[in-house]
């Protein structure tokens, strides 16, 4: 059974709830008018010039062939080349004498790094350079800039902690990079960054 409201139709949603006709509001307001369930392209054009209907029910629209309401999102235009292998990626684009890296992540949430060996890595095929926390520190690495500055309660200025680009000295979450390997290919890279051996002390999470 179909309920009214004015001139907007009211309607069973694909799980077979009724929503409730709400008033019209500018394009861009998400919230969802349902479709005429008979699926006549009347009940479509009853439907108010810019609202929008929910995702489920375009969706529906779609298949039956119903005439959806002018501004409606009518379905994400890039799918078809991304799933049939065309789309392209930050990967995709290559330069000549272009080199590759790889991180080396942390397997533990709260450690302190004892020894970071990278001697095994360094003799791998292809390999540029390898770089750990230690290296940053060493030639004096900077917390990077932050982009707002704006006074706390009671005027207090904004706090800025040392942020490594690696880890140094401990790893406070799982993943955080601790080295990275630089080769001339994404696959040099990423062997070499398996040989590369962390030594943890584990500390209390």
């Amino acid at each position: 059974m179909v309920g009214v409201s004015g001139s907007i139709p009211v309607a069973p949603t694909i799980s077979g709830h009724i929503r409730s006709a709400l008033p019209v509001r500018p394009l861009g307001w998400r919230r969802a008018f349902a479709l005429h369930p008979s699926g006549a392209a009347a009940g479509c054009a009853r439907l108010p010039r810019r609202c929008m209907l929910a995702p489920g029910a375009a969706m529906m629209a779609r298949r039956e062939g119903w005439t959806l309401p002018e501004h409606q999102f009518r379905g994400r235009r890039e799918d078809q080349r991304l799933v049939t292998g065309r789309g392209r990626y930050t990967t995709d684009n290559n330069v000549e004498r272009q080199a590759a890296c790889s991180f080396v992540r942390a397997d533990r949430a709260h450690a302190r790094i004892v020894r970071v060996g990278i001697e095994a890595a360094r003799k791998q095929r292809g390999v540029i350079d390898i770089v750990t926390g230690a290296d940053l520190v060493a030639a004096g690495w900077k917390t990077p800039p932050v982009l707002s500055f704006f006074k706390g309660v009671g005027g207090s200025s904004l706090k800025i902690p040392f942020r490594a680009g690696l880890a140094h000295d401990r790893v406070r979450f799982v993943g955080e990079p601790v080295a990275i390997v630089v080769a001339n290919s994404p696959y040099a890279a990423r062997d070499a960054a398996e040989s590369v051996a962390v030594e943890y002390e584990e500390l209390p999470v």
